[in-house]
């Protein structure tokens, strides 16, 4: 597997190389191949992030298309949002109204769903019986 650049028609046209920046969205494909329809549907999302928004296209670090889910994104502090398959501009609305009123901090950080192994001695060694 290789990084390409895809150009604003989602087009491939250059393939990443070591030490080049890479400041840019990861498009990545969790189910199904990178169609021209999926590329299609990610500048989609791209073009709704737009500017201004508080979860801007600066703000995410990956576009992950799932065939049957959809996109979600994940911001630069690893907060996945799902979009689904389309009204991308709706629900980034919805997202912009949930961070302005405070119930969503972009700078929360994701955290993993596995228990740190640490956690998990104290809970076998603690028991209510």
């Amino acid at each position: 597997d290789t990084l390409s650049l895809m150009d604003d028609r989602g087009r491939l046209f250059k393939s990443w190389e070591a030490g080049e920046p890479f400041d840019l969205p990861l498009l990545t494909v969790e189910q199904g191949e990178l169609t021209e329809t999926a590329r299609k549907g990610a500048l989609e999302v791209l073009h709704a992030l737009g500017i201004g928004r508080a979860l801007g296209d600066d703000a995410v670090s990956e576009i992950r298309w799932h065939e049957s889910q959809g996109y979600s994104l994940v911001t630069r502090g690893g907060l996945p949002v799902h979009l689904g398959h389309r009204d991308f501009t709706a629900r980034l609305d919805r997202v912009e109204r949930a961070v302005g009123a405070g119930r969503m901090p972009l700078d929360a950080l994701a955290m993993p769903l596995t228990v740190p192994a640490a956690v998990e001695r104290v809970r076998d060694s603690f028991s209510l019986m």
